[in-house]
């Protein structure tokens, strides 16, 4: 899924959606899981799920950053201290869309998903953002006139008939969580290098969301998954 650099303002014109296993948000521009925003930090919360912040761009945003993931909720602690002594901090976020009971939730879950920047910094993402807005509009546009249905037959094609006429044999929860933890070299391990991805990606896709959501994966990075030691 694409990183979206949005606003607060963004929000009231987008979409939540969950695609398959994923929660994304579709704009007019664009759908991402992972949603980027830039404010002025106005207000903190130490709550159960982990530090509340809430953001000015000019318009406020809520977010809670943390709940599946210490390094970053450590990460929002040291910004709640420094928030008792010094009020003028920026910061840059990435979020993960969630919907509950009708009601848009933004989380923050990733390693490096909370940083504090300058006013400049915020200033220019602003300015970048209105930038990639535009150019997301138009490579949409050329997206829905390129795909065709000769590109869909030709990605079929690729898959030898050997594996079109043997049954599926499905790889347990635990020989995928195996597979990544031996993988992983530091950064998290992408889905492509999953035994199983090349064969059927979106039933390993909807595999690794509920392993995720059973808690024994999480994402650091978008893309990127990691096993809960």
């Amino acid at each position: 899924m694409n990183v979206l650099y949005m606003s607060a303002k963004d929000l009231a014109e987008s979409k939540y959606q969950r695609k398959g296993k994923w929660n994304t948000l579709e704009t007019k521009y664009g759908t991402g899981s992972t949603l980027s925003f830039c404010g002025k930090l106005k207000s903190t919360q130490e709550t159960r799920y982990g530090p509340r912040f809430t953001i000015e761009d000019p318009d406020r945003l809520t977010l809670t950053v943390g709940r599946f993931n210490e390094n970053v909720k450590e990460d929002a602690k040291e910004i709640m201290n420094k928030f008792k002594e010094k009020k003028d901090i920026h910061l840059l976020l990435y979020a993960n869309p969630y919907m509950k009971e009708k009601r848009l939730y933004m989380n923050v879950n990733q390693d490096n998903g909370v940083i504090e920047v300058s006013k400049e910094t915020y200033e220019r993402f602003h300015e970048l953002r209105e930038t990639v807005k535009e150019y997301l509009l138009n490579k949409k546009t050329q997206a829905k006139e390129k795909i065709s249905e000769d590109e869909k037959t030709q990605t079929k094609e690729k898959i030898s008939e050997d594996e079109k006429t043997q049954p599926k044999e499905k790889i347990s929860d635990d020989k995928i969580i195996e597979s990544i933890k031996n993988r992983d070299r530091g950064d998290g391990v992408s889905l492509k290098e999953i035994p199983g991805y090349l064969k059927d990606p979106d039933e390993m896709y909807e595999r690794i969301v509920d392993i995720m959501e059973s808690g024994r994966l999480y994402e650091p990075k978008p893309g990127l998954f990691k096993v809960i030691e």
